[in-house]
């Protein structure tokens, strides 16, 4: 199948299953739905009943339609129930007895209005109230809780099953979680983070349905910006249940020797928490962290997650093993308001061994008509090796808060680079060429180690403790950091200069670096005072505004070793480049006092809404200081600055309670980017062959003002909840640093960098997110984001002036489908296009353009069999190249068996046309880059996993 016939076809396909969804979306939104409504009091003193729960059932099956929770009125009401069909409705409360009635809604009489339904008390003595009806939700204080056991699913299902079920949950294709429109930004188990990670998936993609007791949401606002809130979840797990331990087992071999390991062990109980993981695979399945590895060896499995593959795009063949350990202990079990005491630790380790080839072709433009062509073979070998591991201890209290802090890593990488290169202008031929070969080892150590303390004034606000008349609250976090890195290498090169290049040169170069050594220290103050309105002013007003002052102290004491030496020739000995040989010491003092102008407007009804815009002022200054002692004279520096970089920012929030929340924000911001020593006087390396850094100690820092708009709208209805979000920010940066490029004769650039004035530089994104679902069992999704970069860089090419345009656009389309967990389906469309314009150069312009189509879907049918599939169309565009067009068909099949669905034997076929293609196709202001690295290609493999589990005792 050629590529444009399958592309054809592809385009067909997508059309119409595009019709069909939309098709069924128009069905079902053809239904006809009823509505019922009611107010609920209480019998005998004729309150209202804010906290109950109202569930409708359908009779015939006692199936559950809807349920909802009373507004503070009492008042409440279910719509989308079925017309002409009986129903029962069911209302419940704590210490009352259950309401029930069957009706049915007619279509003369819909909506159906109950009017006041009077609950009965139960009985009067404490500890006699016997609930007789399972409610799917109720109230408990400021926490929505749902029962798990009035919900249906399979045997196995996991908590994310169970929440796909519940109403106001959305489960995204991206991973998000949100209830009622807003996104669920941690999920808690027990009230405590679980396995010590921020992966809400850990949780629910592990934990069976059959542990929970309650599903809970609720606000946890921000202690220092009490306006601010996140919404959280949290799974309460049955007292039986608290202990229990999973995992996974996996081995997997294919052809061409392609393989794959996986394992994983996780336990807790009330009080400690561990999970140890590893991975071993030759297919570019590559995790950063120990939470990657554990998000990949869920209970859940790939199952319908039809984005978890093997990395077909990254460059290079990869040999990655990988292993993390993980520990959280809670010395109080029991989670309290500001009371907890935790300490969590985590060793992640990875080792890769990488193989990058490739070939490339680079245009440089000169001017209109005259284009330098640099075309490149090159190889890279990579071995290295990464530890990291991190401490952290917290204890929270009603008076203070303290954060203890300690990281650490042990990075050590040998790498060979090979590289021939051909340098030729247009209008001139064959310049130059070369050939490198360097080989680097180096062996890092970093280390960080923070605490931060918090004083809570009062008591933590506690309201019968009486005001202090001079408020004693306030933060102090310091951070020390240290690195230790030792490296050496060699670079043997050889250049060559053509006679059409007027020089006729040969250059060969043998270089040994014995050292490449660099210490880094760093100690960082951080310190602020929120009370300064009421130390100053006591109990006045001051107009309701509100005064801070802190500040931040850095402090930088950095050292660097160099030892190099050149092949002598005659003696067939190395003899040191006293100009590469040398240290230096660099000392930067930053400090930045600030004052931070508060003020809030606020306006809400309980429940019902609230409106508030808050001002914030900043007024900072920076005094920074750099000197640097060196070997070298030329890099003996000393500068010293003093700058005043205020902020401000403006915010509106519109929160409509069940409808909708509108945020509005502007924000100012002012920063200054100071030169590196390396910038001012770089040391000249003439290995580095085509690239050659010139000094200029004159250069200065430069100022920077963003400006920034932002608006969020999120839907808060518990049924088909979307979001829309555009944000746009300028930049003008004054006295600019860039690059003053010179081409030589040969076609290498000799570059310095000035300042120069224009910097400018726009962006704008968009998003739009919506998810909708006519019944519990389908629900269709489109996402779709917009973004666009437009940087306008200042810069002097042979000592002309040009000002280089660069405009990069990207887009992103997608139409999802899921049916229970039987049915995933998704259609992805990605463009990503580049243009840069010379504007000294009669507009001549570069053009980038990389296209993407992806169909991908999920089918578990029967239940125990899961057959996942996706095809992904790529074309890729440049100047005056042929397109390049491939396309990608990954397949697979996987049976699950033993009682507990604990075992699965997998088939998978990936790029199963063989087209795959590593392609580079990039742009930076008056370059432009196209090629090919090596990329994994077509194999089969057979895979077996295992699944331990178990909970309770």
């Amino acid at each position: 199948m050629t590529n444009n016939s399958f592309a054809v076809l592809h385009a067909k396909a997508s059309s119409i299953i595009l019709c069909i969804m939309l098709l069924a979306s128009g069905l079902y939104a053809q239904d006809s739905t009823g509505i019922v409504k009611g107010k609920v009091k209480d019998s005998s003193y004729n309150f209202v009943l804010s906290n109950a729960t109202i569930a409708v059932y359908r009779l015939k099956d006692s199936s559950l339609l809807q349920f909802c929770i009373p507004n503070n009125f009492g008042e409440f009401s279910l719509p989308k129930l079925p017309l002409r069909d009986t129903l029962s409705i069911q209302i419940t409360h704590v210490g009352y007895t259950t309401y029930e009635k069957t009706f049915v809604i007619r279509p003369d009489k819909n909506p159906l209005n109950l009017d006041w339904i009077y609950l009965h008390q139960s009985s009067k003595n404490i500890g006699e109230v016997v609930i007789t009806a399972v409610a799917p939700v109720s109230m408990n204080g400021d926490t929505l809780e749902f029962n798990p056991r009035a919900f249906k699913t399979e045997a196995n299902a996991t908590a994310e099953d169970l929440m796909r079920r519940l109403p106001g949950f959305t489960i995204w294709g991206d991973g998000d979680i949100t209830f009622n429109g807003k996104k669920i930004t941690a999920l808690y188990v027990d009230g405590k983070p679980f396995m010590a990670g921020n992966d809400i998936t850990v949780a629910s993609q592990n934990l069976p349905k059959e542990t929970l007791d309650k599903v809970q949401v609720y606000q946890q606002r921000d202690e220092k910006n009490p306006l601010d809130s996140t919404l959280m979840a949290n799974l309460k797990l049955k007292d039986d249940k608290k202990t229990g331990y999973f995992g996974k087992l996996s081995a997997s071999y294919g052809t061409t020797q392609r393989y794959a390991a996986d394992g994983m062990i996780s336990g807790f109980n009330k009080k400690m928490q561990i999970s140890a993981v590893g991975a071993a695979n030759n297919v570019n399945k590559i995790a950063s962290s120990t939470d990657g590895l554990i998000h990949n060896n869920s209970y859940k499995g790939e199952g319908n997650n039809i984005d978890y593959q093997p990395n077909f795009t990254m460059a290079g063949l990869n040999r990655p093993v990988t292993a993390g350990l993980k520990f959280q202990y809670d010395f109080l079990p029991d989670v309290q308001y500001q009371r907890s005491e935790r300490l969590n630790t985590d060793y992640f380790i990875d080792h890769n061994n990488t193989l990058i080839e490739g070939n490339t072709i680079t245009k440089t433009l000169l001017k209109p008509d005259s284009i330098l062509i640099r075309q490149s073979d090159n190889s890279r070998t990579n071995i290295y090796t990464n530890q990291k591991f991190a401490a952290k201890y917290q204890k929270d209290t009603r008076n203070y808060a303290l954060t203890i802090e300690a990281q650490g890593t042990i990075a050590s990488s040998h790498s060979i680079n090979k590289s021939d290169d051909e340098q030729k202008r247009e209008d001139a031929g064959i310049l130059s060429n070369s050939t490198s070969s360097e080989e680097n080892r180096l062996l890092s150590k970093n280390s960080t180690f923070s605490t931060e303390f918090t004083r809570r004034n009062d008591g933590g606000g506690i309201a019968l403790t009486k005001p202090k008349r001079v408020p004693t609250g306030f933060t102090i976090r310091y951070t020390f950091g240290i690195a230790d890195n030792e490296g050496s290498g060699s670079n043997r090169s050889l250049f060559i200069a053509t006679p059409l290049s007027g020089q006729a040169v040969q250059k060969a170069y043998d270089r040994i670096y014995g050292k490449r050594n660099s210490e880094l220290k760093n100690h960082t103050v951080y310190v602020q005072y929120p009370y300064l309105k009421q130390l100053i002013f006591g109990k006045g007003r001051l107009g309701d505004i509100d005064l801070k002052i802190g500040g931040t102290g850095d402090f930088r004491d950095n050292r660097y070793t160099n030892e190099a030496s050149d092949l002598d020739t005659l003696n067939k000995a190395y003899v040191q480049n006293s100009y590469l040989t040398g240290w230096r010491r660099e000392n930067i003092s930053n400090l930045q006092p600030e004052l931070v102008v508060s003020r809030l407007f606020f306006k809400g009804l309980t429940n019902r809404y609230n409106k508030y815009v808050t001002i914030n002022l900043i007024a900072r200054s920076q005094y920074y200081s750099l000197r640097d002692n060196a070997t070298q004279v030329i890099q003996n520096l000393q500068y010293h600055y003093n700058y005043f970089i205020p902020q401000a920012s403006v915010t509106y929030n519109n929160h409509q309670y069940g409808n909708y929340q509108a945020t509005y924000d502007f924000r100012f911001e002012t920063n200054v980017v100071y030169p590196l020593v390396n910038q001012m006087a770089p040391l000249i390396d003439s290995t580095n062959l085509w690239l050659l850094p010139q000094a200029n100690p004159g250069i200065r820092p430069e100022y920077n003002k963003r400006y920034a708009i932002s608006y969020t709208f999120e839907s808060r209805r518990h049924k088909n909840p979307y979001s829309f979000s555009i944000s746009a920010d300028y930049t003008q940066t004054d006295n600019k640093m860039a690059d003053s490029s010179f081409y030589d004769n040969t076609g290498r650039t000799l570059i310095y960098t000035v300042n120069v004035k224009g910097g400018h530089y726009w962006h704008t994104t968009a998003g739009y997110k919506k998810a909708y679902s006519p019944n519990t069992y389908n629900t269709f999704e489109f996402t779709t984001w917009y973004n666009i970069n437009r940087y306008d860089n200042p810069m002097y090419i042979n000592k002309a002036a040009d000002i280089s345009t660069s405009i990069a656009h990207s887009i992103d389309v997608q139409l999802g489908y899921a049916y229970r967990d039987i049915i995933a389906f998704k259609l992805q469309q990605g463009l990503s296009y580049y243009n840069s314009i010379q504007r000294s150069s009669n507009d001549a312009a570069f053009c980038s353009n990389n296209l993407f189509t992806r169909i991908s879907g999920t089918l578990r049918l029967p239940q125990s069999l899961s057959w996942s599939s996706n095809i992904t169309y790529n074309r890729s565009t440049a100047n005056r190249l042929p397109a390049v067009n491939y396309t990608i068909w990954n397949a697979s099949l996987a049976y699950r068996f033993l009682p507990a669905k604990q075992g699965e034997v997998k088939l998978s076929a990936l790029d199963l046309l063989r087209q795959n293609k590593g392609v580079i196709n990039t742009g930076d202001k008056n370059m432009q880059t196209f090629g090919y690295n090596n990329v994994l290609q077509q194999y089969f493999m057979l895979s077996f996993s295992y699944y331990p589990r178990k909970f309770g005792k």
